[in-house]
């Protein structure tokens, strides 16, 4: 066999073998026991094989698996795979810890795939000759490795055992992948506890590495992370509405459950009204309420759209069946009970669903609601929106064309104590200079040949009582800003050709896409007028500030859109995310809606792949930044995993280094390496 340059986790040696004796001996003597074994269905005394290896081959020889097995069984399509990674939080998270660490086992004789909690491969990244030769015998996304399926192996045993682990060369019972070592663990529901999934590093038998291992379960780990944050999020949300709805239907049972339909929440009165069949957290609520299956199948099959609301007699009772979603993606649902015959009230709390969450004064404005992203970048600027909403100074928001200003400043009024009063924004740049004086003040009757013979109110004026919000306030002439300073001084204004003050009750919302600091100091803007309007500011961070929003806005747009025009969602493959977060994004959200409503026509396929890419996100230098974008250093991948190791132990030197796979010394001589090279633990 060709070791294929294979290698352990880059600067990561083993102290200690997994297995006694050099790899290649130990694979001949392994051999032989195996084909002992198949033969004669015996050991010799002295034939290397673990005890739980033989327990497994023992299974598949009574379940008569066929040991000259040469290929896997089919387990998933092309389209599930997608339908996985657009929808499954596994998946989702585990594709993208994937493409952060590809780089490490490319070209070094590895590849690493993602399996289900079924053992089927929808995601795989490596060394692609590796992936090559391993297409034959089906490892490889849709391929099926339970171990019912295809015997030991680095996905269905630890599928099966919940345990991390490795099965070396003949170790697996089915010749056509005994040229092969696999190293696996599992991925647990941090919340549930539930096996959910398995990651697989595999490559050349050649070697047999412990750093190998420990690198595995370090990916199982960074993917856990991940969902233990995803699930939090998603749990505070499904508390959250589970609350509204007790607040919201007194007296009637309100039963909250997880994505996959077991119970998390529920109230005293459903307790009461479910009697005998006693609600249990943590159980499937049709142990309790078999009515609900009707529901969950519905909605099983509604996979391609988003679920809808339902209400229907079940038995003694009528059931109102809420799901619920967070940014898209699905996160449980409410079953609202009553007896058939209590009708008081419930009619019209029903068409009262959902409660706005912050009022507005029309019904197109915008709420927070409509803010949607999770990154540090998007929760500031919601941080800092929400502390301008409950105040009543003036604010001045700044950010890139197409960063969404406008939404902000709508969201900001519609929290405030100013949401029953009119809303008015203006375009400061599309408004001709000769008219703007006319167009923010009004003008009184016969002010000029042409004029209106009663006047005109002008646009503060139309927002007393409320918010104008003036986009592009850098385009205001000079000459102007001086009148605009004395009615945002005096809080009234004089309308053109008039004598008498009309006096407001405006809150201004001011919004440019340049640095008005820079423009004071060019004299392109009064610096008295600057800080009487920044007096609070949030920044509208752009698109690549934003990380992995642009994926979540994509999603989210892409549904909108392919809901237009009557197709399912559209997918985006793992590579398109990749070129998506690379990409500079010049006009931001804007940018991206409009891209995704292109695709929404005009993509042939169930998913957007890199050919559908507008030729500026494809071009050399954009693939390039793509690489730099998810590229780490061997060196510092390797503090990372030394980093993260330290934290799950609690900075137990000893520990950590036990589990690395080094001793002491060797993992102290990192350390100081690392912090000569500017990192800092």
């Amino acid at each position: 066999m060709d070791d294929g340059g294979a290698v352990g986790l880059p600067g990561v040696q083993a102290a200690a073998p997994l297995l006694p004796g050099e790899p290649r001996q130990l694979y001949a003597s392994l051999r032989r026991a195996w084909e002992k074994f198949v033969s004669e269905g015996r050991l010799g005394a002295r034939d290397p094989v673990r005890t739980f290896v033989l327990e497994r081959w023992r299974w598949c020889k009574e379940s008569s698996l066929d040991p000259h097995a040469n290929k896997a069984p089919h387990g998933l399509d092309s389209r599930e795979i997608a339908e996985l990674l657009r929808r499954d939080d596994f998946a989702i998270a585990g594709s993208r810890v994937l493409s952060d660490f590809a780089h490490v086992v490319e070209d070094r004789g590895h590849v690493i795939v993602l399996a289900d909690a079924l053992g089927r491969i929808f995601y795989e990244v490596g060394d692609r000759s590796v992936m090559r030769a391993l297409e034959p015998v089906n490892f490889c996304p849709g391929g099926l490795w339970c171990e019912t399926a295809v015997g030991p192996n680095g996905v269905g045993t630890p599928l099966s055992t919940g345990t991390e682990g490795f099965i070396f060369g003949p170790e697996h019972f089915c010749e056509g992948w005994q040229a092969w070592v696999c190293y696996g663990s599992p991925v647990r529901d941090p919340l549930s506890g539930r096996i959910v999934g398995a990651v697989d590093v595999s490559g050349s038998a050649s070697t047999l590495e412990r750093s190998v291992l420990n690198f595995t379960t370090s990916l199982a780990r960074s993917i856990e992370r991940i969902l233990m944050a995803v699930s939090l999020e998603k749990r505070q949300a499904l508390v959250e509405e589970y609350l509204g709805a007790v607040r919201r239907w007194p007296n009637q049972g309100v039963i909250a459950t997880d994505e996959t339909g077991h119970i998390v929440h529920f109230s005293p009165d459903a307790s009461t009204l479910c009697g005998e069949r006693r609600l249990c957290a943590g159980e499937p609520v049709t142990n309790a309420l078999p009515e609900a299956e009707v529901f969950l199948q519905v909605d099983a099959r509604r996979a391609e759209v988003p679920a809808q609301e339902d209400e229907r007699i079940c038995g003694s009772f009528r059931v109102h069946y809420i799901p619920l979603a967070l940014q898209g993606r699905p996160i449980g649902s409410l079953f609202v009970i009553r007896p058939v015959d209590a009708r008081a009230g419930f009619a019209k709390a029903l068409s009262s669903h959902p409660v706005a969450a912050s009022p507005a004064s029309s019904p197109g404005l915008c709420t927070f609601d409509d803010v949607y992203g999770s990154s540090a970048a998007i929760r500031e600027a919601i941080r800092m929106a929400n502390l301008a909403a409950n105040s009543d100074k003036n604010v001045l928001l700044s950010g890139e064309t197409g960063t969404g200003k406008e939404l902000f400043a709508q969201a900001i009024h519609a929290a405030s104590r100013r949401a029953g009063g009119p809303f008015v924004a203006v375009n400061c740049a599309a408004i001709p200079s000769e008219l703007v004086e006319s167009e923010l003040f009004g003008y009184a009757p016969g002010a000029f040949t042409g004029a209106r013979r009663d006047g005109a109110r002008g646009r503060f004026e139309q927002a007393n009582g409320g918010t104008i919000f003036l986009d592009e306030i850098s385009s205001m002439p000079l000459g102007l800003q001086g009148k605009l300073l004395r009615v945002v001084e005096s809080r009234t204004l004089t309308k053109l050709g008039g004598w008498g003050s009309v006096p407001l009750d405006v809150r201004i919302i001011a919004a440019s896409n340049e640095d008005l600091k820079t423009l004071v100091d060019q004299g392109r803007m009064r610096r008295d007028l600057y800080y009487r309007l920044n007096v609070l500011s949030v920044h509208c961070p752009s698109l690549r500030e934003r990380g992995d929003d642009v994926i979540l806005l994509a999603d989210l747009f892409l549904r909108r859109e392919c809901g237009l025009v009557g197709r399912p969602a559209l997918a985006l493959t793992p590579e398109v995310e990749r070129l998506m977060r690379a990409y500079r994004w010049p006009g931001n959200v804007r940018e991206l809606k409009n891209l995704c409503a292109r695709w929404a026509e005009v993509c042939p396929g169930s998913a957007v792949i890199v050919e559908d890419l507008p030729p500026e996100m494809r071009s050399e230098p954009a693939l390039e930044n793509a690489r730099e974008h998810r590229k780490l250093s061997l060196r510092e991948m390797e503090y990372n995993l030394v980093l993260q190791t330290l934290r799950e132990c609690g900075n137990n030197v000893s520990e950590a280094a036990r589990r690395l796979g080094v001793s002491r010394t060797t993992l102290y001589q990192k350390l100081r390496n690392s912090r000569k090279a500017g990192n800092q633990l």
